[in-house]
């Protein structure tokens, strides 16, 4: 896992997805997805790979108690931090 900076903002990268720490460690949504050089967000490019800076690599993010919660609820049910 990496530290990176895009468009301003850090972000953590894990095979080709940025998401927010915050967000990582709480099994929630990421921010964009990398692929073919380009970074997507909902399906539209909003940059490119390039414009990524590595900041840290091999970093370790811990995980809060509530991501495997988030990862189901988000994935199998549907569901967002409003419907549970």
């Amino acid at each position: 896992m990496k530290r990176v900076k895009f468009q301003g903002k850090e972000y953590v990268e894990l095979g080709g997805v940025l998401a927010t720490e915050e967000n990582y460690s709480h099994g929630k949504p990421a921010y964009a997805s990398i692929f073919n050089g380009k970074v997507y967000r909902f399906g539209e490019v909003i940059g490119a790979e390039r414009q990524i800076e590595v900041i840290e690599e091999n970093i370790d993010v811990p995980i809060a108690k509530d991501a495997m919660n988030n990862l189901l609820n988000g994935f199998l049910l549907g569901l967002g931090d409003d419907d549970v």
